[in-house]
């Protein structure tokens, strides 16, 4: 299910169904032009809360996509089963000026005779990287995954060329960093005859330090009794980047084996 109205802007937005139902799934998506008017304390510029995907099992199993989740795992001090570990994100990030600016301050405080707050804590991520990965639910309760580092998604699966009997692709948040560069987070869906695959990307880039993909795929092949997460991310210097394209195509120019942190986690299904 989703928000059948955007509370900040009050557009309706219109469930996207498949003309097949999956066997005993039912998957919806709910898609809006709209977004928040105006900038949010600690949120993107653009969070669009009417772009939500859901599948819903008929035992009550859920597992939803919602853009207020992503926006909480943002907050350091967030916590929840559909959180990734602090420790397992990429590091923090400063922007290209960062020394510069500070340099400007302490100038500014000597000259002012006053002292310099050097330490600041930030409660949320300036680069908005969310921690979010997801997590099944079941009346109401989060289930719990077990790891396993040995696992693969079925690539033979996901490679056949079967036919694709629904599929959506939206963005659920952006900004621009404050002109230093560009966060992206799209959700892209696709149903076919044997499994449902989703592939929830941010995309983030931040000028003349990073360029960083962080992605969550989940799988669910019909007949079977487990859900799948595959959660990875990857990241290099724009200058690193350069000899495979333009600078414009930014984390684009990613690859697999650019990878620094990979998870997997299969959740059983009651």
């Amino acid at each position: 299910s989703g928000l059948s109205i955007c509370p900040p802007c009050g557009d309706a937005s219109a469930p996207i169904a498949p003309a097949v139902r999956p066997g005993p799934w039912k998957p919806s998506a709910y898609v809006s032009a709209c977004c928040p008017p105006g900038k949010h304390v600690h949120t993107p510029d653009a969070v669009f809360l009417a772009r939500t995907l859901s599948f819903v099992h008929d035992s009550g199993l859920a597992l939803h996509f919602d853009p207020a989740d992503l926006v909480r795992g943002c907050m350091f001090d967030a916590a929840g089963a559909d959180l990734a570990p602090v420790h397992a994100m990429p590091r923090p990030v400063r922007s290209q000026h960062a020394e510069r600016w500070r340099a400007i301050a302490l100038e500014r405080a000597r000259k002012d005779d006053q002292k310099l707050i050097d330490d600041l804590q930030w409660s949320y991520d300036w680069t908005f990287s969310t921690r979010w990965w997801g997590c099944p639910i079941q009346d109401g309760v989060a289930l719990e995954g077990v790891e396993d580092p040995s696992g693969e998604l079925p690539m033979d699966l996901l490679m056949a060329r079967d036919e694709i009997l629904w599929y959506q692709e939206f963005d659920q948040y952006e900004d621009d960093l404050g002109d230093e560069g560009q966060v992206t987070y799209t959700v892209r869906a696709r149903i076919m005859p044997d499994f449902f695959f989703v592939l929830a990307r941010l995309e983030l880039s931040v000028l003349n330090v990073v360029a960083r993909q962080v992605d969550t795929r989940w799988l669910h092949a019909f007949g079977s009794q487990e859900l799948v997460r595959e959660w990875s991310w990857r990241e290099l210097a724009p200058a690193e980047l350069r000899a495979r394209g333009p600078p414009a195509a930014g984390p684009a120019l990613l690859r697999p084996t650019d990878t620094q942190h990979r998870t997997f986690h299969r959740f059983r299904m009651p």
